[in-house]
């Protein structure tokens, strides 16, 4: 367990004060045992600008994670790769799928905007895993999700050796911090579903309690009724603290704020969370 980890946002739907720019997307600075680790990327639009009003400076950072493939999140590789003079990024290897999103007549490419030799041409190294993997010292990406039960539906499709397929989000993880304070699930979308993601967490840690969840729910698209019951789900497995974010959607955050009180967080880019022994700080 690490004395202190400290999460900060640098992308997302909406921005705080100051000169920081929201995008849809989301990306993350981690601070753990004296290290720098970006979580996501964004889209790519806002990841440099925040990162200067920060005053962050991407050489620092040497460990990327990648919760899953699509544009909104790893959109920002190439400028980090661009800026950074290199790094390795924890991913599953399905990030390179290509991906689409399905609506009537509605088709849309959805999946990673580069190649992988582009990438590795600027800096970058992938280390791909299936499994578990401790990025730092209390800090662990999930690998694979386990199904516990059928992930929710959607209207994403990929290519795949037999043609198109709805798509199965094998890549979709999340990130595990063991904190003093407590320990913190880091959502990037969660399209595996929020249910196996906090069942894989707790198979992660032993079956501790999750003191906080914060990210993307990916709720945006479900009626009011399986809204409501993603965010009960989150007091039943006794989360104190709900910060739901990007792809979660506003009646997500309506019911968090309601439930959780004074314990649901409105995290915006800018926004930094530190976690010690002397409790949580959120400037």
């Amino acid at each position: 367990m690490t004395r202190q980890i400290s999460i900060q946002v640098l992308s997302e739907n909406s921005a705080g004060r100051g000169k920081f720019i929201a995008e849809h997307g989301l990306a993350y600075l981690l601070e753990c045992n004296g290290e720098k680790i970006l979580f996501d990327t964004g889209q790519g639009l806002t990841l440099e600008h925040n990162m200067r009003v920060l005053g962050v400076d991407m050489r620092e950072i040497k460990k990327v994670v990648i919760s899953h493939g699509h544009y909104d999140h790893t959109g920002g590789l190439m400028v980090f790769a661009e800026n950074s003079g290199g790094a390795e990024v924890f991913a599953h290897s399905d990030i390179f799928t290509k991906r689409y999103a399905v609506k009537d007549k509605d088709r849309r490419v959805v999946g990673i905007p580069f190649e992988r030799q582009d990438l590795e041409g600027k800096g970058l190294k992938f280390v791909f895993d299936r499994k578990p993997r401790e990025i730092s010292s209390g800090l662990m990406s999930a690998g694979e999700v386990e199904r516990f039960t059928e992930i929710p539906p959607h209207n994403f499709v990929r290519e795949s050796e037999n043609g198109e397929e709805p798509d199965p989000f094998w890549d979709d993880q999340f990130m595990l911090a063991s904190t003093p304070w407590g320990d913190v699930l880091i959502l990037g979308c969660t399209h595996s579903g929020l249910g196996n993601a906090l069942l894989h967490a707790q198979k992660m840690n032993g079956g501790k309690k999750i003191r906080m969840v914060l990210g993307g729910m990916h709720l945006i698209d479900m009626g009011d009724a399986e809204v409501k019951k993603n965010i009960e789900l989150l007091k039943e497995m006794e989360v104190e603290y709900a910060a739901p974010m990007h792809c979660s959607g506003f009646p997500a955050r309506c019911m968090a704020r309601e439930m959780f009180g004074k314990k649901y967080l409105e995290l915006k880019v800018g926004t930094k969370m530190t976690f010690s022994e002397d409790g949580l700080l959120v400037s």
